[in-house]
């Protein structure tokens, strides 16, 4: 099964509400200073038409959370779009070093309706991982794009009373899947480090910026290899169960289906595993077709 084979049994068009996000607001002159010490991303790139995609994390090296960063059209605002369960840890850990500079963070969750729409594209374009993330306000609306391929997911905040109708909503977990630049929930926090997300590769670290919170163990990884783990994307003829094992053939376990979704008889997965050379990935009864990530995993 190829990406294109899979893309072509999904609508060419979804829209899904983003009730399960949440936003946090930074305010104040300090607020990107302040952020640059703890996100995994560089915030001197942020501007109204440059978002980012990263993780803060704790002094282990483990993501407390991950999310998109922009920065809001009018004043010193910075917004945060991150799963809304973990809205309330995010602040807690963040307000631990916020006090030293000029920023105050809150709880902006209900003041946006949030979408996810995913959109294919034409065959003939092509994806370039970037560090940033192609950004555009207009009005009470702000619009971040990633591309993934001949897909592009179009993350949509909507402040004031306007409202979007769902479209073939029911395809969007898998849309999402098929993007592997994935946000972090709360049964997630302080497990993962950001490495077995495929955050080196999908533009959510960058190694030249200067020192965050954990950034001693992230860099360890990158330059000493001592992870083998990393983020698969999985097709499989049957539901696949977040949790489950995923084994060789030998039955030996090497990762777990860590995010799963379908649509129709579609069944796919992100998988956290270890990585070998020529296996045949198998979970439960299942055998597993591993998919071409959207960017190259070194």
């Amino acid at each position: 099964m190829t990406i294109d084979s899979l893309l072509s049994q999904l609508p060419k068009f979804s829209r899904a509400h983003g009730s399960h996000l949440g936003v946090i607001r930074l305010t104040g002159p300090d607020s990107a200073k302040f952020l640059q010490g703890q996100y995994t991303s560089d915030t001197n790139l942020l501007s109204p038409t440059a978002s980012l995609y990263g993780a803060v994390c704790n002094p282990k090296g483990r993501i407390i959370s991950s999310f998109f960063a922009l920065k809001a059209p009018q004043g010193e605002n910075l917004l945060l779009v991150m799963e809304r369960d973990l809205v309330e840890t995010t602040l807690t850990h963040l307000q631990k070093y916020a006090v030293f500079f000029k920023t105050q963070l809150s709880d902006a969750s209900d003041e946006f309706a949030l979408y996810l729409e995913y959109d294919q594209r034409g065959a003939e374009q092509e994806e370039t991982v970037a560090n940033t993330l192609a950004t555009v306000a207009e009005d009470s609306t702000i619009v971040i794009t990633t591309t993934a391929g001949n897909l592009q997911r179009h993350l949509r905040l909507v402040s004031g009373e306007q409202s979007l109708e769902e479209v073939q909503a029911d395809a969007a977990p898998v849309f999402e899947l098929l993007i592997a630049r994935p946000l972090t929930n709360l049964a997630d926090t302080s497990n993962l480090l950001p490495q077995w997300l495929n955050m080196q590769a999908n533009g959510g670290i960058n190694f030249r910026k200067g020192c965050y919170t954990g950034q001693e163990i992230i860099a360890r990884m990158k330059y000493k290899g001592q992870s083998k783990k990393q983020m698969g994307l999985f097709a499989s003829s049957a539901p696949l169960n977040e949790g489950s094992d995923i084994t060789n053939e030998q039955g030996k376990n090497i990762g777990s289906v860590w995010r799963s979704a379908s649509f129709g008889d579609l069944h796919i997965a992100l998988a956290i595993y270890n990585v070998e050379e020529d296996v045949q990935y198998q979970c439960a009864d299942s055998a597993l077709t591993q998919l071409p990530l959207p960017y190259e995993v070194a």
